[in-house]
């Protein structure tokens, strides 16, 4: 590495990288609040059972999140089974969803104008609701954007965004997910597939994604 390269790593470590206290103290507040929400889950009051814990997700997940930290995404995957998908008549990045007859979640997360519509803003109402009593919150609100349910932890300036998501597995095995758009429909994401690329990229040009 020439003195160019050694200063530019000096300056992405020093002023651009999150630091170590900041990566570790939002991985553990992530993985608490992971742990909560299976509990939560497991109960099945107001929430569909988790098919796995909650995963880091987004550019934090990535390890590529920049000074100062503002925000980590935490994908939250529901079981919902036995579901049909139909492309968005307006939008062709987007599906919706739909629920059979006798479906256990149509109770409480169908749409108020169809029934059989598996609506993702319903269903960040209900997040909302789940998480509202959760220890160690200081509050939940619905994002901006309509794409997940924005908490607090309590002393933290930082916010964890919950993003539900619904597990997909197509033919090849290639596992990926249903997230909200933002308004009532879903968006097909596979964050293994970004992060391998990115792993890939990364290593193509000398990094070591060790934040």
């Amino acid at each position: 590495m020439n003195e160019l390269g050694y200063v530019l790593h000096d300056f992405v470590q020093e002023q651009v990288n999150l630091t170590r206290a900041e990566t570790e103290e939002g991985r553990e507040a992530a993985t608490d609040l992971a742990w909560d929400l299976w509990d939560l889950g497991q109960e099945r009051l107001v929430l569909p059972p988790l098919t796995g814990r909650p995963q880091l997700f987004g550019s934090f997940g990535r390890k590529t999140k920049v000074r100062s930290l503002d925000d980590i995404d935490l994908l939250v995957p529901l079981s919902v089974d036995d579901y049909w998908t139909s492309a968005h008549p307006f939008d062709p990045y987007s599906v919706d969803v739909y629920l059979p007859d006798q479906h256990a979640l149509r109770a409480f997360l169908g749409d108020e104008h169809d029934a059989y519509l598996l609506s993702s803003a319903v269903l960040l109402r209900q997040l909302k609701l789940a998480v509202q009593s959760l220890p160690g919150l200081e509050r939940a609100e619905i994002k901006g954007n309509g794409e997940a349910v924005s908490v607090w932890p309590r002393g933290q300036s930082w916010k964890i965004d919950l993003v539900p998501a619904l597990p997909v597995t197509r033919p090849e095995q290639a596992t990926h997910f249903l997230i909200p758009n933002g308004v009532r429909s879903w968006w097909r994401t596979q964050p293994a597939l970004d992060q391998l690329r990115l792993d890939q990229a990364d290593r193509r040009h000398g990094g070591t994604s060790d934040r």
